[in-house]
């Protein structure tokens, strides 16, 4: 019995210490761990499986308040959408690719083999780039850019990268977007990536609900398919 406790113990220590999000972020207004939803992800009903991946069942808590969860718009919409593009790719592309949105950006994200964490570099634009960027962006000087913020996520069982995004395209500008994330969390062979827009308005108030989706992340576990 006193066997069965320590292991138990050491299970969840091991459990709890291995979800984590680097740099630490300050816990979002009216956060509580003990309050959420869970959600179930699958191939085509909640995420888009690629071309030769499929990341089998997802599962993570979902922190948002409820207060914001039920509040619709005139069209009687949710108000929060949060992340509204969530796909299955292979590990080894999305790896290889980082942060794909960011392509017209004057910073690269790649993985660091030898600190085994994701980092962002300044790269050089060739003239062609910086012209497209400028006309993406709606910005008259590639300088005007914000910089990103990136976060190294441990999930349950994966991990990965969380981006922040500030620089909003011409097209997203239309839609109110005002801050992004984007984020792909690998286990195995296979990358749970997505994207969505961070600042809502609710009551003339803006929300931002950045915190309360990286603390998803943290919970994400991937249950692969059997052969």
């Amino acid at each position: 019995m006193q066997n069965s406790l320590v292991f138990m113990t050491i299970l969840f220590f091991s459990n709890t210490t291995l979800c984590a999000i680097t740099p630490e972020i300050t816990n979002p207004d009216k956060f509580n761990e003990n309050i959420y939803i869970v959600k179930h992800l699958s191939a085509n009903r909640g995420y888009s499986p690629s071309l030769g991946s499929d990341c089998g069942d997802i599962t993570l808590k979902d922190f948002n308040p409820k207060i914001y969860r039920s509040q619709k718009n005139k069209t009687n919409n949710p108000i929060y959408q949060g992340i509204t593009l969530q796909y299955c790719s292979i590990e080894k592309e999305a790896k290889s690719n980082g942060y794909v949105a960011g392509m017209l950006l004057p910073e690269k994200i790649y993985f660091d083999n030898n600190d085994k964490i994701w980092k962002n570099r300044i790269k050089k634009m060739s003239a062609h780039d910086i012209i497209a960027s400028q006309k993406l962006y709606g910005v008259k000087n590639i300088n005007e850019l914000k910089a990103i913020n990136i976060y190294n996520i441990e999930s349950v069982n994966a991990s990965g990268y969380a981006i922040i995004d500030y620089n909003i395209t011409k097209e997203e500008q239309r839609s109110n977007i005002k801050k992004k994330l984007s984020f792909c969390l690998f286990s195995n062979t296979e990358a749970f990536c997505g994207s969505g827009s961070m600042i809502y308005l609710f009551d003339g108030k803006e929300v931002d609900f950045t915190n309360y989706v990286l603390k998803s992340l943290e919970t994400v576990e991937i249950t692969p398919l059997l052969n």
